[in-house]
């Protein structure tokens, strides 16, 4: 029988080692499928079956399954990076909800959170077309129903001076700001999308704002952003905080302690006076971090006195802080 496409044996040795790496980069289970028939169904004598007839069938085989593996939705190895990612996105969150819910009430507040750089534009126009693109992804069908045409001003303090609207265009300090905003069923679901100082580039936010009671809520939305995001290029870290006042008896070094034997965390910088300490920390059960000090930060714990209350309010985000504590 004659070679595949006639290849001499040096070619198509070549042509099968091309094949097979190609494979093991991107379709590792293909080549595992391939080596098991290759070895498991021509009995003893595959060891010692001769070059051409090796390389006939390695040659079929290889080309049909790469084939196949183009076509159909095979895991490839970038899917399995993005799995590994949000497997540890969804573990942090369920993680630092679940051991603050032993140290805060069910009503403090918990954000889930995600930005990242994203596109350029050229002029008002363009944003608010980029900005129609990002709500029909993350809504899953285009914004027809949403009042685009809403206006909003803002003062030079950044403050919301005129305008209404669940879907708004503005300018901040003379650069264009959108945002969407969703009221969800125990929580709120806000997109935003700014110009960064440049210009020309824009930042994507999405958040969603809620209580701890509702971190299930938070689990199942987050899973659903995750490959909605992505389809946009967006695969950002996700960021979560909760924050909510303690009870008046507590003290914040007690605190402090159970947090550190909570998260199996240790301290690598605080910061404090007489009402406030914050405290950078590792973790052995978080995946996602930070650098901070040449050391990898993935717990920010906060406490602040409200000197008028007299009581302690306690911040944790993973891996940083998102708002005032």
């Amino acid at each position: 029988m004659v070679d595949l496409f006639t290849l001499d044996k040096e070619l198509s040795r070549t042509f099968y080692l091309i094949i097979l790496f190609i494979e093991a980069q991107f379709y590792p289970m293909i080549l595992l499928f391939e080596l098991h028939f290759l070895f498991n169904n021509t009995g003893e004598g595959a060891f010692i079956m001769s070059l051409n007839k090796k390389l006939e069938i390695g040659l079929w085989l290889s080309a049909t399954l790469l084939l196949l593996g183009m076509i159909l939705p095979f895991p490839t190895a970038a899917d399995r990076d993005n799995s590994a990612d949000k497997d540890n996105n969804d573990r942090d969150l369920l993680v630092i909800t679940e051991l603050a819910s032993e140290i805060m009430p069910s009503s403090a507040s918990l954000m889930v959170h995600q930005g990242a750089v994203w596109q350029t534009y050229e002029n008002q126009d363009e944003f608010e077309a980029l900005f129609k693109k990002v709500i029909e992804q993350i809504a899953g069908h285009p914004p027809h129903d949403l009042p685009i045409h809403a206006k909003m001003t803002y003062n030079d303090k950044g403050q919301r001076v005129a305008g209404s609207g669940a879907y708004t265009y503005s300018t901040v300090h003379g650069r264009p700001a959108a945002e969407w905003t969703l009221q969800l069923h125990q929580a709120v679901q806000t997109v935003r999308m700014v110009g960064m100082n440049d210009g020309r580039t824009t930042y994507v936010t999405v958040r969603w704002e809620g209580v701890l009671g509702a971190a299930a809520e938070a689990d199942k939305w987050q899973a659903a952003m995750a490959p909605r995001l992505s389809g946009l290029g967006i695969h950002e870290a996700w960021k979560t905080q909760v924050q909510g006042w303690l009870d008046d008896s507590a003290d914040r070094d007690s605190v402090l302690h159970i947090v550190k034997r909570e998260f199996q965390a240790g301290e690598l910088d605080r910061y404090e006076d007489a009402n406030s300490l914050s405290v950078s920390l590792s973790s052995k059960l978080l995946q996602q971090s930070v650098e901070a000090g040449g050391k990898e930060m993935h717990l920010q714990a906060a406490l602040h006195r409200d000197t008028e209350v007299g009581k302690w309010r306690l911040t944790l985000a993973a891996p940083v802080i998102l708002s005032e504590y």
